[in-house]
This record gives C-alpha cells, sequence and structure tokens, in this order.
C-alpha cells in the first residue's frame, strides 16, 4: 500500500468510528428528548422537572428552544450517518459538504442548547432567591415569620439524630 493511501483509508477508518460514536450517543438521546417534547406539547410541566429543574408553565417558551435545539442534534447526525455511512463503499466519491454542513451544525445545536439550558437555570434560581427572600422579610405586624421559624426549628430537633444512648430496661 502506497502512504497516501495508507493515510486515505486510517482516516476514513478513524472517520467512520467517530460517526459510529456520535450516530449512538444521538440514538442514545433522542427518545428522552422527543419524550420531553411531548410531555411539554401536553403541558405536563411536573414531569419535565426531570429533565429540565427550571421547567415552568411560564418558562415554555424558554424550554422549546431548549428541546428543539436538542432535537435537532440528533437530527443532523442522522443526516451525516446517512452520508457517511451511504457512500462508505467509495468514500472518494462521498461529496465533502455532507461532513462539513451536518457535524458543524449537530455540534452548534447541541452547544446553542446547553448554554441556554445552563442561563435558564439561572435565571429560574435567581428568581427563586428574590421569592424566598421576599417571603422571609415579615410584614409589619405579623407573626408568621416567628410561627414558621418555630416549626422549623422543631422539625429540625425531630430530624436530628438522638446522640444519648437508650437505657437499659431492668424487666425480671
Amino acid at each position: 500500500m502506497a502512504d497516501e493511501e495508507y493515510k486515505f483509508w486510517f482516516l476514513e477508518v478513524n472517520s467512520q468510528i467517530l460517526n459510529a460514536l456520535f450516530t449512538l450517543a444521538a440514538f442514545y438521546n433522542h427518545p428522552t428528548r422527543v419524550a420531553n417534547a411531548i410531555l411539554l406539547i401536553d403541558c405536563k410541566f411536573d414531569l419535565l422537572k426531570f429533565s429540565f429543574p427550571w421547567s415552568s408553565p411560564s418558562r415554555e417558551g424558554q424550554l422549546w428552544s431548549v428541546i428543539i435545539f436538542l432535537n435537532l442534534n440528533c437530527i443532523f447526525q442522522y443526516g451525516m450517518a446517512m452520508g457517511m455511512w451511504g457512500w462508505a463503499g467509495v468514500p472518494q466519491e462521498r461529496p465533502v459538504w455532507i461532513v462539513a454542513v451536518f457535524l458543524p451544525l449537530s455540534f452548534l445545536c447541541a452547544i446553542v442548547a446547553g448554554v441556554l439550558d445552563m442561563m435558564f437555570q439561572k435565571q429560574a434560581k435567581k428568581e427563586l432567591k428574590k421569592q424566598v427572600e421576599q417571603r422571609k422579610e415579615p410584614s409589619p405586624g405579623s407573626t408568621t415569620s416567628t410561627t414558621v421559624t418555630t416549626m422549623l426549628t422543631s422539625i429540625q430537633d425531630m430530624l436530628t439524630p438522638n446522640t444519648e444512648t437508650p437505657s437499659e430496661d431492668k424487666h425480671t
């Protein structure tokens, strides 16, 4: 085998292996991503909390943007896999644009979805923190905060393990 031909086949085999790994990842993740889209269509935000803890009815548009990008990531990977495997017997005839288009689009969709998810999660945490701080501030003349504090203290006391050793019963 000539040196150029060896390099060509080495590159082709490695490309096919990487393509197979990315496609397996897409096959593994895509059912969950489709299920999330179905849950969003049915407005089942309580079940979406497993995949997106920041989800709520007021964030439906944000959820759609993340779920669409995640599904597009898989779809673009499938397109690249079809092109790579369709011309696997004669890789010299494979159009170069297949990998040049589908691979960056697939990666870009995954990156955008990850960044959006992270941004939306930070926003949700800030809003939750603000709500908690507002609830902590007692209104004038209110005894609610002291009642809540008393309840929390008693719950904490119940959950704290007792360090005393139990006394032995001396029944004869």
